[in-house]
């Protein structure tokens, strides 16, 4: 993929390890994001952890609405999109690129967000904790954003972060993937030049 910029950060800070991606379209000269959908997450989180943490998708979703809306992005409200998905009788999981941009169309979006989270855990490390106590979580989606009127991929982030520090949140996990989510787009900001 030799039209892809490709910046990758391994922090090693605190009780925090991070591998982060962040992939920028160097074709797409001029970012002129205005409004965004970030569409339904899949949960493509571990067999063994989806059945505990069925939140997952929805909670990397709004972590990520939430960093995105500090770009200055308007992001669609997920009532709109759900509305759409029910019109064209769609299930949130499992969309197809195609449809994602149908959608993003008739929201009059730029951009449509699309991808899925990859882990989401909070547990013993190993699971083999000798206290038995929970010791760390793990947070790690990618997503892509797509230009509605050409199709292409503009940016995109892979990322994974594990936590051991995690009684610094009310909800570890939760307040995890809102940190994850955060600091990946700022680095996608900054990769951009837009901030």
């Amino acid at each position: 993929m030799k039209y892809i910029i490709t910046v990758f950060l391994v922090f090693m800070a605190g009780c925090s390890s991070v591998d982060k991606s962040v992939y920028l379209n160097p074709q797409m000269k001029n970012y002129n994001i205005k409004t965004v959908v970030v569409l339904p997450l899949e949960n493509n989180n571990s067999e063994r952890y989806k059945k505990y943490y069925p939140e997952a998708p929805d909670v990397v979703r709004d972590a990520l609405e939430s960093s995105l809306i500090k770009t200055g992005w308007q992001i669609i409200e997920r009532e709109k999109i759900s509305k759409i998905l029910a019109e064209l009788e769609l299930q949130s999981s499992g969309l197809t690129l195609e449809n994602g941009v149908k959608i993003g169309k008739m929201l009059n979006a730029d951009v449509i967000v699309i991808g899925q989270v990859t882990s989401y855990v909070q547990g013993a490390v190993d699971d083999k904790s000798p206290t038995g106590e929970l010791e760390h979580t793990t947070v790690g989606f990618n997503v892509r954003a797509v230009n509605i009127d050409s199709g292409v991929i503009m940016w995109k982030i892979s990322v994974v972060d594990s936590d051991k520090n995690i009684f610094t949140y009310t909800n570890p996990v939760q307040g995890h993937a809102i940190k994850v989510a955060d600091r990946a787009v700022d680095e996608l900001v900054r990769s951009m030049g837009i901030k």
